[in-house]
């Protein structure tokens, strides 16, 4: 009787390593699936339309189905990420798994949800984060949007004590109207 105890719970262990596996790679086949084979570089922002003189830093370099846009002055910085995928459901299941308050891994869980007024009704998803490194003032905000097949990050950061920094209306403002612009781009993709 012990033994075939023994193998039942060998054969149970095994099986539920299995099952594991197979989610954790399943997983990752489908994360590696869903994304588009060429950046969306056609819904990058063109300009940032934010108040103060801000340096266009250049497209860092894409991954598939990735683009990155990003702006400076001298103690601020904002950043427009567009991840592409082939349908609206996998983009849907990214916006879930892949939040910015996810996969940041400097916040070490320190971002909470943060709604400074930003409305963009053509978003299918919408999540407005504030990060904390210090556990006392937002420093990083994020807007984690999506437009069907398309999920958008929109990220400000401030280097906390150093001015001029934008106040929550401009900020909300900022994002609304370049998520504004990013879906009418979208429109149709």
């Amino acid at each position: 009787m012990v033994t075939r105890e023994r193998g039942m719970i060998a054969a149970a262990v095994v099986l539920g390593l299995a099952l594991v596996l197979a989610t954790l790679y399943g997983g990752y086949v489908v994360f590696l699936r869903d994304r588009t084979t060429s950046p969306r570089r056609d819904l990058l922002l063109p300009s940032l339309p934010a108040p103060g003189q801000w340096q266009q830093s250049g497209r860092l370099p894409s991954e598939d189905g990735e683009a990155t846009r990003t702006w400076n002055r001298p103690t601020d910085g904002f950043a427009e990420v567009v991840y592409g995928y082939h349908s609206n459901g996998a983009a849907a299941r990214q916006f879930t798994r892949s939040s910015p308050q996810r996969t940041e891994p400097y916040l070490n869980g320190n971002a909470r949800p943060d709604d400074i007024g930003v409305r963009v009704p053509q978003a299918d998803q919408a999540q407005y984060m504030c990060g904390e490194y210090d556990h006392q003032v937002c420093d990083t905000w994020w807007a984690w949007l999506r437009f069907g097949k398309v999920d958008v990050e929109l990220r400000y950061e401030h280097e906390v004590g150093a001015s001029p920094a934008l106040t929550d209306p401009e900020l909300a403002s900022v994002v609304t109207r370049a998520a504004t612009t990013i879906a009418a781009m979208a429109e149709g993709t």
